[in-house]
């Protein structure tokens, strides 16, 4: 996708053009299940306001969300520029199937796996820190979390376990 912010068009003040691409294939791997791969790159070129730049989908709820980082808080990283993945394998019993209540229950196992890795460049940065210095920040060294979680519980409930791998020091619970 292409974008382009044209200036002064029905009010608008800035001007910035945004390229992004996104992919995503499953794959079938027999007997260990499939997996869902998704890739995703973008770039926006001019200054903004941190709203108008890609800000990294955070879930601050309970819920799992297939799209987002599910231990990322809300508007933690901006980024002019990033790369990311999401990787989900789904075994379709592959394990749970030997256990013979388990193979009734028909329950799913699952691995996930996502990361995200931005920069900002020193034009976004200035124009985006606030009186007091508090500055928008993107994940250059790479925001990763991975996870387990089974599925299909009651037929559609899933649990999961997810843990993060990076910038730990940035959690709620590090405070």
């Amino acid at each position: 996708n292409y974008s382009y912010g044209i200036p002064d068009f029905l009010g608008s003040d800035y001007e910035f053009h945004k390229i992004y691409a996104g992919f995503t294939k499953p794959f079938l791997l027999p007997p260990f299940g499939k997996s869902i791969l998704t890739l995703e790159a973008g770039k926006t070129f001019g200054t903004l306001p941190y709203p108008l730049l890609e800000i990294a989908p955070g879930n601050n709820t309970y819920a799992y969300a297939r799209y987002s980082y599910n231990l990322m808080n809300f508007f933690e990283f901006t980024t002019d520029q990033y790369a990311s993945f999401n990787l989900e394998h789904h075994f379709v019993g592959l394990f749970f199937n030997k256990i013979p209540l388990l193979r009734r229950l028909k329950w799913r196992e699952v691995l996930t796996a996502r990361g995200m890795i931005g920069s900002l460049t020193d034009e976004n940065i200035a124009f985006n820190t606030s009186e007091d210095g508090n500055a928008i920040q993107a994940p250059t060294n790479g925001y990763y979390e991975v996870g387990v979680g089974v599925e299909n519980i009651f037929k559609f409930l899933r649990v999961d376990a997810i843990w993060r791998l990076s910038y730990l020091e940035d959690t709620p619970l590090a405070n």
